[in-house]
């Protein structure tokens, strides 16, 4: 029955023919999966350098509105520091242009909650120049909103530090004291209400992670904070902060660090942040100008820094507590 037919394949030819279409094919496809793969980790990394950015920006604006937070009782809420005396075992410590770590002078300096460098970290001695990369300091204290005690009953939940430095706010005293001499007799506030806080000190500034991309350094925003010792410590709270800068409004007028005569005449800060991928992409190139405050930089072209994708963060934040 079959010996009419004849039997035949594919030719040659169309092999050939039909696996270049099939090649053909598969690359495309394969383009279009790389093309959706970079598309999603370009996404990603504008995604994370924004998160970084709004992060950082919102650290700094929370502590800054916060600054000079002393006392939550009655009349102290319109001007905290001028109406409150302050003593203890501790004390406040002169206000002065420097940071040491080996004591707690700096973390008491109430009576300058608000305090810049420009473009320098000289008489911070905390920030040694090996920490210390580029751009402005700006420092911050306040009280915790968050009391340890009240009327002498230790919250639940909540603990004294033998060493860290604690504030005791009255309705006209406070009291700045560690934790191991709450109970000292120079501490106590006979008048009612009154509660224990512990007591917030941050010098914000950019320094390198410590960490490398393709052989280059990592910058970050750092802080100088109060560690349970009461003495500064340094943490890493947003990795790819390249500088910041401030300026400070003092009569309506905006001025460098170097600029404000009086820090408690004060009203604003205005707030630049620029930030950075981490690694560099070869196949981008950054030509922007940025401005921050008195200061502008391009990406020179012929280095790896315009290779980097970044993203300027500014705003202008109110103090609350100012005199």
């Amino acid at each position: 029955m079959l010996r009419g037919l004849r039997l035949r394949g594919f030719s040659l030819v169309e092999l050939m023919v039909a696996s270049a279409l099939g090649l053909m094919l598969v690359t495309l496809m394969m383009h279009v999966l790389l093309s959706a793969k970079r598309s999603l980790e370009l996404s990603e990394t504008i995604s994370r350098l924004g998160a970084s950015g709004r992060f950082g920006l919102e650290l700094l604006s929370n502590d800054v509105q916060r600054s000079g937070y002393l006392s939550i009782y009655g009349q102290l809420r319109e001007n905290h520091l001028a109406k409150l005396t302050v003593t203890g075992s501790l004390g406040p410590s002169a206000s002065a242009p420097r940071c040491v770590s080996s004591d707690s002078s700096w973390g008491r300096m109430i009576e300058q909650p608000l305090f810049g460098l420009n473009d320098t970290n000289d008489g911070y001695d905390c920030i040694p120049k090996r920490d210390y990369l580029r751009g402005d300091i700006l420092v911050a204290r306040y009280l915790s909103p968050q009391a340890v005690a009240r009327n002498g009953s230790v919250n639940q939940g909540q603990h004294y530090d033998r060493a860290r430095i604690y504030f005791r706010a009255g309705l006209s005293e406070g009291k700045i004291f560690s934790g191991s001499e709450r109970d000292e007799a120079d501490n106590q506030i006979l008048s009612s209400p009154l509660s224990d806080h512990a007591l917030n000190s941050y010098a914000y500034y950019v320094s390198d992670s410590g960490r490398k991309c393709q052989g280059l350094p990592i910058p970050g925003l750092f802080r100088e904070t109060l560690s349970a010792s009461g003495r500064p410590r340094r943490e890493e709270l947003v990795s790819g902060v390249e500088n910041i800068q401030f300026q400070y409004q003092v009569s309506g007028q905006y001025f460098n660090a170097d600029g404000v005569g009086v820090w408690a005449d004060v009203q604003a800060v205005r707030v630049w942040l620029l930030v950075r991928t981490e690694c560099p992409d070869p196949s981008f190139v950054d030509q922007q100008t940025y401005i921050l405050g008195d200061h502008s930089f391009t990406p020179n072209i012929t280095l790896k820094e315009s290779h980097y994708r970044r993203r300027l963060y500014q705003r202008v934040v109110p103090i609350r507590n100012s005199g």
